[in-house]
């Protein structure tokens, strides 16, 4: 589980929660899905950078 610091700069950099983000993400990419097709699809689709694609 995540430390304070991280939750608050995932809060911070996407509007939303860790809980949420956690959530969202488990609905927006497929677990078959390459590293770097989940990573391209999450920047793409919630408009965050490479950093944070990267999780």
């Amino acid at each position: 589980m995540p430390g304070a610091v991280l939750r608050q700069a995932v809060q911070d950099a996407t509007g939303i929660t860790w809980e949420e983000w956690v959530t969202t993400l488990k609905q927006a990419v497929d677990s078959s899905w390459s590293h770097e097709h989940m990573k391209e699809h999450i920047c793409e689709q919630f408009q965050v950078s490479d950093e944070w694609g990267e999780g």
